[in-house]
Order: C-alpha cells, then structure tokens, then sequence
C-alpha cells in the first residue's frame, strides 16, 4: 500500500513539475523572443539615425546614391537593407543584402511569400527640408540569424525534457520515500499494537469461554437453564473470530517477508475447505460443487491461501438463501491460474462493489452480525492476494448472486523462492 502511495505521490510530483516546466519554457521562449525583436529594432533605430542625415533631395525625391558611393570607395559592407519609397508606395533604391521589396509601417516582421524572406522592418518618414513630405526610408534586417537561435533554444528545452523527467523520477520517489517515513513507522506501530492487542484479546476470551462453559455444567447439574450464559458464549466467540482477523490482517499487510512460499496443490487445498465447510452448507441446505478442477501446482503460501479459500466460500454459504448452490472452478491462463467462484445468493448492490475489501465494511450489518461476521473477511482475502501479487474481482446482481475471481501467477522470482511481502 505504502509502495503504490510513494509512486503515486511520485507521479504527481513528476507530473506538476513537467507542466511547470512547460510553463515556464513557454514564458522563456515568448520573452527570449521579445528581446531578440527588441535588440533588432534598436539595431535598426540605429542605422535609421545614421543613414538618414545623408539622403539627398533632388527633384523633391530622396536619393542615398552620395552616401551608397562613399560606402562602397570605403568598402563598407551594409549588414541591413536600406531602401528609399516614394510617396507612392513604390521602391526608389535599395542598398545592402536582398530585402522585401514592401513597405512596412513602423516596427514589424515582414515575410515575402515569393522570396520566403522574413525580414524586422523600421520605416521612417522623409521630409524636404522646409518642404512636404517626400517619401519613406526602410531599414531592414533579416530574420534567419534570429529564428537560428529561437530554433536552437526549443531544441534545448526539448532536449533538456528527458533528463528533466528521469531526474524529476528519481528525486521524486526519493522524496516521497523521506515524506511517508513517518507514515510507514506510524503504520508499523498500527500493526504491531493490532497483531499484539489481537494475541492479547485470546487469552482473556478463553479464560471467558472455559468460565462460561464450567458455569453451564454447574447450572445444569443444579436444574437451572439461562440464555444469558448463551448470549455471553456467542458474544465471546464473536470476539475471538475478530482477535483472529485482527491478527492475520496485521501479519498479512507486514512489509517485511513473511515465510518462503512453497509448492501448493491448489485442487487439494480447495477440496479440504470444502470438507470443513460442508457441515455449515448441509445445514442451510445448499449445494457446494467442484466444477473442472485442473491439477495445478504454485508456488504459495498454504495457510494463507486456505484461509482466503475458506472466507470466499463462507462468505459465499453464509449469503445464499436456502436450496441455493456454490460452485467453484479452476483454470490456468498463461502464466497465472484463475479460481473462480460463483454462488446463487443475495448479491451485492453496484454502489457497494468499490468497498467490500475495505475493512469492517458490511454490505447489509444486520444479516453480517447475525452470520457471525466481523467485517474483516474480504479485506484479508484482498491482503492475501497483494501478497501473492495477484488480483481479485467482482462481479454481482442483486437477488442473482455473484463471482469473485482470483488471479495468481505461477511463478517464483529468480531465486526459486517467492515472499510474501
């Protein structure tokens, strides 16, 4: 339990942390972005500011062709596009690398379709001196050194993913190891008073039931009959069953290594509970019967499994009506064996399915306690299957009856001798 909770509390730390991750790279890359556009228009401001004292007016039309001679007697060579509009919209002259021929309003990204350039634009109105407005200067830097470095960022992050999850894996159980310590001890505590106060409980209930018994004889002997000597012998028994459970549960749901598992034939396991249980099923008139039975052998538990055998078919003879039957089956599939156990009784409400292996959980807590029932049965029967690392299922109709299925693997680990843990 306190394994499935660690990797559970693993997996929502891994989980929060990759969608943190993927936040914070989202916000990472929208702000890298905005400062390399920043950095690009001040680049542009710049040249902008350079460029413009040195344009020409002739004919009312700007003209850089002075300052484009002087750069290239200076052997300048122009990292940004320098372009002169007219009035009208239309290119003038361009100096520099290859540029998009558009005019552009402001600060923007601009991509020409036929090109496939991507360029970050500034546009500055040009005036005639004194005069009315003449045209638009263009400073233009293309975009592939920028969207290089964007590319190489998210390939970073991307690539940074996979060592960030083994990493958050790794710290996550670890953590989640230190975090439910104090569970675990407190959890230990539990069980060890539960196991101790259930050893505790038997010697006074049997001090109880020999008093009850010697006090019976001594009535009868006398001539005097009382039910109250009746009621306290039930109550007792009552008791003791549930020191048993108590018991077992506690010993079943130990971290630790409990025995060695050992070779079990499960079809004579199967056969002497029936036996024991064959007086109570007589008794209420229902019919107990072994359908296809295959001789399997596993690697178990005994003691545990007859006692998970024994609470099945009580449980299932106790909650079948008169004239009803009990029919048990057993199938391998694969590497695991299947025993499959049908009855004609009660059945069990849907909204109760989800809570019959909880503890001291009674469908029905009249019929329960008048059966004799403390409620623990199921919960042992699931302590034992998680013990053998299998699983347990239910199926029911309410006045049909139900199925529990058990599935157990066949195999030990690799030293030839299985825990249970």
């Amino acid at each position: 339990m306190l394994e499935q909770l660690r990797w559970h509390l693993t997996l929502w730390f891994i989980g929060l942390s990759i969608f943190l991750y993927s936040v914070l790279s989202i916000a990472a890359v929208l702000v890298f972005d905005s400062g390399l556009n920043s950095l690009l228009d001040d680049e542009l401001r710049v040249v902008a500011r350079e460029v413009r004292p040195t344009i020409d007016y002739t004919s009312g039309r700007p003209s850089l062709k002075t300052w484009a001679g002087k750069a290239k007697e200076r052997d300048i060579e122009l990292l940004a596009t320098v372009q002169l509009f007219g009035t009208d919209g239309k290119l003038i002259e361009e100096y520099g690398p290859p540029g998009v021929e558009r005019l552009a309003k402001g600060n923007m990204t601009v991509k020409d379709e036929h090109s496939g350039l991507t360029v970050r634009s500034r546009t500055v109105d040009l005036f005639v001196p004194g005069g009315d407005k003449s045209g638009f200067l263009q400073v233009q830097l293309l975009m592939h050194g920028k969207d290089a470095t964007m590319r190489q960022l998210i390939n970073t992050i991307g690539l940074l993913a996979p060592f960030l999850l083994i990493g958050l894996g790794v710290c996550g159980y670890f953590f989640a190891g230190k975090a439910l310590k104090p569970t675990e001890e407190s959890l230990s505590i539990l069980r060890r008073f539960v196991a101790d106060a259930g050893h505790e409980f038997t010697t006074p209930i049997s001090i109880i039931l020999a008093s009850v018994e010697t006090l019976e004889m001594k009535l009868r002997e006398n001539g005097m009959e009382t039910d109250i000597l009746s009621v306290i012998s039930r109550a007792a028994e009552r008791m003791a069953h549930l020191a048993k459970d108590l018991v077992i549960l506690a010993r079943m749901e130990r971290p630790q290594p409990m025995s060695p598992l050992a070779p079990v034939v499960i079809t004579d396991l199967i056969k002497s509970v029936i036996e024991e249980l064959e007086p109570a099923a007589k008794a209420k008139n229902i019919k107990v019967e072994i359908g296809d039975l295959q001789h399997i052998r596993i690697m178990a538990h005994a003691d545990s499994l007859r006692t998970l055998f024994l609470n099945l078919l009580k449980n299932a003879i106790n909650y079948t009506e008169s004239g009803g039957s009990v029919v048990i089956g057993l199938e391998q599939i694969g590497g695991c064996i299947q025993i499959i156990i049908d009855d004609t009784g009660i059945g069990i409400p849907a909204e109760s399915l989800e809570r019959i292996f909880e503890r001291f959980y009674r469908v029905d807590k009249s019929r329960s306690r008048d059966a004799g029932g403390s409620g623990l049965g199921l919960a042992i029967v699931n302590a034992i299957v998680q013990a053998h690392q299998g699983s347990i299922r239910v199926e029911s109709t309410v006045g049909r009856g139900s199925r529990f299925t058990v599935t157990l693997p066949l195999r030990t680990n690799s030293s030839g001798s299985a825990l249970i843990r």
